[in-house]
């Protein structure tokens, strides 16, 4: 999942998919009926699915992670301080 820039809310939630060779790639309603069987809030669901030729991976053959945006993190001094 990834955020995509949206005009009205500022982001929403994009599910990269990556398909194998002769398979077909699930379509939205898929994903979100598979993440309402997994009990996953409603909330945390993508609202598009985007199919890729070739997911990115390390040697271990997890994704890579993106660092979080800066809004997301307080500065040292605020966090010491508990604001």
């Amino acid at each position: 999942m990834v955020a995509e820039p949206d005009a009205r809310l500022g982001e929403r939630a994009v599910a990269i998919l990556g398909v194998r060779d002769g398979q077909s790639p699930p379509t939205l309603d898929d994903q979100r009926a598979h993440l309402e069987r997994g009990g996953l809030a409603k909330q945390k669901w993508p609202e598009s699915v985007r199919v890729v030729a070739d997911l990115p991976s390390n040697a271990l053959g997890q994704g890579p992670e993106a660092p979080a945006p800066p809004a997301a993190v307080p500065p040292l001094r605020d966090r010491r301080q508990g604001r």
